[in-house]
C-alpha cells in the first residue's frame, strides 16, 4: 500500500516540462535519458546471458525479467532529489529510464516467451 503512494508522490514531483524536446535546454536532459534507457536494458540483458544454471534455461527471459526496475530507481530519485544532488533534467531522465523499462519488460517478455496451444479437454477420454 505504501509503494504505491510513494511511486505516485515521486511521480508527480517531477517537473513535466523538462521532457519538452523542442527547448534546447531540455536535449541534454532527454540524451541522457535516452543513455540510462539504454544501460537499463542492455546491461539487464547482458546480465541475463551470464545467468549459470545446470539446466537449459532460456536466458534471454531471465534478462528480460530483470529489467523492470522501477521501486530501485524510484528510491534513489526520491532520495536524490530531497537531498537536492539531481537537477530537474536528471531527475526526470531517471523517472523516463524507471517507466521505460517498467513497462517495455513485459511486451518484450510476452515475444520471448514462446506461447503454448492448449489441446480442449474431452470428457470422453
Amino acid at each position: 500500500l505504501f509503494a504505491t503512494i510513494f511511486f505516485v508522490l515521486i511521480g508527480t514531483a517531477m517537473d513535466l516540462s523538462v521532457l519538452d524536446p523542442s527547448n534546447p535546454a531540455n536535449r541534454a536532459g532527454l540524451v541522457v535519458a535516452a543513455f540510462l534507457f539504454a544501460v537499463a536494458v542492455l546491461g539487464k540483458l547482458a546480465s541475463g546471458w551470464t545467468f549459470i544454471s545446470a539446466i537449459p534455461t532460456n536466458r534471454l527471459v531471465v534478462g528480460l525479467g530483470m529489467m523492470p526496475r522501477g521501486e530501485v530507481g524510484l528510491i534513489f530519485l526520491g532520495l536524490g532529489t530531497t537531498a537536492g544532488l539531481l537537477t530537474p533534467s536528471l531527475e526526470a531522465a531517471i523517472l523516463i529510464m524507471v517507466i521505460g523499462t517498467t513497462f517495455l519488460a513485459p511486451i518484450l517478455l510476452r515475444l520471448a516467451i514462446p506461447t503454448v496451444e492448449l489441446q480442449p479437454v474431452d470428457g470422453n477420454s
